[in-house]
């Protein structure tokens, strides 16, 4: 599919990139469901024919408890292999794990990390713990994809703006994403979504759009209490929808695919 850069790089450095497209979600803070909607993410995109690498957070430790999975065997360690529905797998890599507060590695090493695992993949969703970084600068420079989740509480649209004007001062000139999540409407989120696009262009002069928003539902914390994910778990409800909706304005090639591949699967049965 066709990859939207969110940094400006130099040609030398957009061919040495090979692979999968790099999905980065960050935050200002902590709580506001960033590492839920990443997993989620991940899935419905697996669900959707994509081979899916999910990476940060300490994911593969808590992705683990999900019981509603099988398991597939790996020799790594640090990989965790899943079944997605009847066709998709989900691999969770323990290979970017960013401690949160501190750099985990050198920016060296974690765009070396990034590179490698996008080459095994279509997707690679990488969900980073809040702190400001240098890692978290490199995973950012090296991704295609990046979402900003943000709370409509004003202390809350204040740390993702100041998250914003960390990553700009430190090279990332291009466009970023924005879900709004924990919001009471569509439009609270809408008219938060509106000053924080508003104030990213006016004094950084970067260019934010809004992607969507992930309601209050109670659903999510009966599906995390069950240790499912959402999606699968109460797959119609309003986090649920909003998540797929979300997923879809992210990666409408991927949309776009999913639709042709029934067809194609009945002519493939042609030659079986």
């Amino acid at each position: 599919m066709g990859a939207l850069r969110s940094h400006q790089c130099s040609p030398d450095a957009e061919a040495k990139r090979q692979g999968g497209e790099v999905v980065t979600l960050i935050s200002g803070q902590g709580g506001l469901g960033k590492t839920n909607l990443a997993l989620n993410l991940a899935i419905l995109l697996a669900q959707r024919g994509q081979r899916v690498i999910l990476g940060g957070a300490d994911l593969a430790r808590r992705t683990a408890a999900i019981p509603c999975y099988a398991t597939a065997p790996n020799d790594d360690a640090a990989a965790l292999d899943l079944r997605v529905g009847d066709r998709g797998r989900l691999r969770v890599s323990g290979d970017l794990r960013l401690a949160a507060g501190r750099e985990w590695r050198s920016a060296a090493e974690t765009e070396q990390t990034v590179d490698r695992l996008r080459s095994a993949c279509d997707m690679l969703v990488v969900a980073c713990p809040a702190g400001l970084n240098a890692t978290l600068v490199a995973t950012v420079l090296a991704s295609e994809h990046v979402i900003l989740v943000a709370a409509p509480e004003p202390t809350a649209l204040a740390d993702s703006y100041a998250t914003l004007k960390y990553l700009w001062q430190h090279g990332f000139a291009g466009r970023a994403r924005l879900v709004v999540s924990l919001a009471r409407s569509r439009r609270e989120a809408e008219n938060a979504a509106r000053r924080l696009v508003r104030v990213a262009r006016a004094f950084l002069g970067l260019s934010v759009e809004y992607l969507g928003f992930v309601p209050h539902d109670r659903h999510v914390a009966l599906a995390a209490g069950a240790q499912i994910p959402v999606t699968v778990r109460y797959p119609h409800c309003s986090a649920s929808v909003r998540i797929a909706r979300i997923c879809t304005q992210l990666c409408p090639a991927v949309r776009a695919a999913a639709r042709a591949a029934p067809v194609w699967a009945k002519i493939a049965t042609l030659f079986l």
